[in-house]
C-alpha cells in the first residue's frame, strides 16, 4: 500500500497521492479553489462558464491537467497570494505557466478580449455610425474618456496612449 506523500505522514493513500485527510484540506484552500474552478470550467461542459473557456477553445495545459496535476501547478504557480485571482496573459491563449500570473482583481478586469461585435479589431476603438468619425473610448475608475478621429489609425494610436497611462497610474497605486 502507498503512503501520504505529505512528509511524516504515514496514512495510506486514497487520492492524488494523498491520504483523506490531507486531500480535504488542500481543497479547502484559496490556490486550489482557483485551480479547480479554472480547470472545471475548461474542461466540463455543465459548467456555467464553459462556453466563454473550454467552449471557445481555452485548455488547461496537459502539466496542469493530468496526473499530479494540482502539485505540478502549485509547483510552477506557487500560493495564491491574498487579494489576487489567477490571469491568462494573452487572453486567447490556455492556461499554463508562460500565461498565468497572480494578479490583482482590478488589473485583470482590464485583461478582457473584445467584444464580439468589434468592427475595429482593437477594444476600445469603433466607428461611430451617426458621425462616420472613429471613436477611442476607456474608462479609468469608472469615468468613461472618448475622443473622437478622422482617422483609424489616430483613434488606435490615442486608445494605445490611454492604456499607457491608466497602466503606470495602476502601478503606482498596487506598488505603494
Amino acid at each position: 500500500m502507498k503512503h501520504c506523500s505529505i512528509e511524516n505522514c504515514e496514512r495510506i493513500c486514497k487520492a492524488k497521492s494523498l491520504c483523506a485527510y490531507h486531500y480535504n484540506q488542500i481543497r479547502r484552500t484559496p490556490t486550489y479553489q482557483a485551480f479547480h474552478q479554472t480547470k472545471n470550467r475548461c474542461n466540463n461542459p455543465n459548467n456555467g462558464r464553459y462556453k466563454d473557456y473550454g467552449g471557445r477553445g481555452i485548455k488547461m495545459c496537459d502539466r496542469w491537467n493530468g496526473m499530479n496535476g494540482y502539485q505540478n501547478f502549485l509547483e510552477d504557480m506557487g500560493e495564491r497570494p491574498d487579494g489576487m485571482t489567477l490571469d491568462r496573459i494573452d487572453n486567447e491563449k490556455g492556461y499554463s505557466p508562460g500565461n498565468c500570473r497572480w494578479t490583482t482583481y482590478k488589473v485583470q478586469s482590464l485583461n478582457k478580449r473584445s467584444y464580439k461585435n468589434n468592427t475595429s479589431g482593437i477594444k476600445g476603438v469603433s466607428l461611430h455610425k451617426s458621425t462616420g468619425l472613429w471613436m477611442s473610448h476607456i474608462r479609468i475608475e469608472g469615468k468613461g474618456f472618448s475622443q473622437y478621429f478622422h482617422s483609424k489609425e489616430a483613434a488606435i494610436q490615442a486608445r494605445l496612449k490611454a492604456e499607457l497611462e491608466r497602466d503606470r497610474a495602476l502601478l503606482k497605486t498596487v506598488n505603494n
